[in-house]
């Protein structure tokens, strides 16, 4: 019973976790996107305050061109994503980087 409701738990708090996209735009080779709730994690320092509820990721290769299809099919549809931060400004100085995406249909 004690594993059960740990595992419930989890489940829930990782399902309040996910948000909608309210905002997409292409920047070079490069996507940002904004969900609707507010960041919770802390954030990178590289992070410019303006920037701070403001998602980065590469388009280039195959896994780029993947995530705008996922990106932009969650946002149209509209769908809830999981957004895990790669907790560094790796694609666009003074954007945070994403680490994975998933789309809670």
């Amino acid at each position: 019973m004690k594993w059960i409701l740990v595992i419930a738990f989890f489940v829930f708090s990782r399902a309040c976790l996910a948000d909608y996209i309210v905002e997409l735009q292409i920047q070079g080779n490069s996507i940002l996107f904004k969900t609707q709730g507010n960041k919770t994690h802390v954030l990178p320092n590289c992070v410019e305050d303006n920037n701070r509820q403001i998602w980065s990721a590469s388009l280039d290769g195959p896994s780029g061109q993947a995530l705008y299809v996922q990106l932009t099919s969650a946002a149209l549809a509209p769908y809830p994503v999981e957004v895990v931060s790669a907790n560094d400004c790796g694609v666009l100085p003074g954007y945070e980087r994403v680490a994975t995406v998933r789309i809670m249909p």
